[in-house]
C-alpha cells in the first residue's frame, strides 16, 4: 500500500479550506539530485563560491579533474546555500502555517 497524505490549502477568498487528500505519495527521497538555483545568481558571491572551488588543485585525468571539480563546485554550493540563505523549504512550509492558522 502507498502512502496517503491530506494537505489543506490556504484560500484568501473564504473561510472554507480545501482539503487535498492525495493517495500517491512518493516515498521521500534523501538522496535527491543536485539543482543549480536560479536564486544563486542574484547574488554576487555566488560567482566566487564556484571560482574558488574551480582553482582547487586537482591530481588525475582531465575527466576525474573535471568530475572532482564538479563535485566540489555542488558540496561548496550547497554550503554556500544553507549558510546565506538558510532552509528555504522549510521556512515557505512554516509561512504557509502561519497563513493557514491566521485564517
Amino acid at each position: 500500500m502507498g502512502k496517503v497524505g491530506v494537505k489543506h490549502l490556504s484560500n484568501a477568498n473564504s473561510n472554507h479550506n480545501t482539503i487535498l487528500l492525495d493517495t500517491h505519495l512518493e516515498p521521500k527521497n534523501l538522496n535527491r539530485p543536485f539543482r543549480f538555483k536560479a536564486m544563486w545568481t542574484k547574488d554576487e558571491r555566488s560567482s566566487a563560491v564556484v571560482k574558488n572551488a574551480w582553482q582547487a588543485e586537482v591530481e588525475g585525468s582531465h575527466a576525474f579533474r573535471l568530475a572532482r571539480k564538479l563535485e566540489e563546485t555542488k558540496q561548496d554550493l550547497k554550503k554556500w546555500n544553507r549558510e546565506v540563505f538558510g532552509l528555504v523549504r522549510e521556512r515557505i512550509k512554516a509561512l504557509q502555517a502561519n497563513i493557514a492558522e491566521i485564517q
